[in-house]
């Protein structure tokens, strides 16, 4: 399956069952995100807020 998927023996994965159909994404080492450039850039209060949005929404904040 790692073969037919493109993924390397070492490499990690995350399987998911999506509409009936099995996702498998190989999930990057850390090493590899470090080098990549960052997807966005924000503050320690905006990432607070977004959290305790999230939290809010789910029913799982305090």
């Amino acid at each position: 399956m790692r073969k037919r998927a493109k993924i390397i023996e070492v490499e990690r994965v995350k399987a998911s069952d999506i509409h009936t159909k099995l996702v498998i994404k190989a999930i990057p080492p850390v090493r590899e995100l470090l080098r990549r450039p960052p997807v966005m850039k924000m503050t320690t209060r905006e990432f607070e807020k977004i959290s305790v949005e999230i939290q809010k929404d789910e029913g799982i904040y305090g």
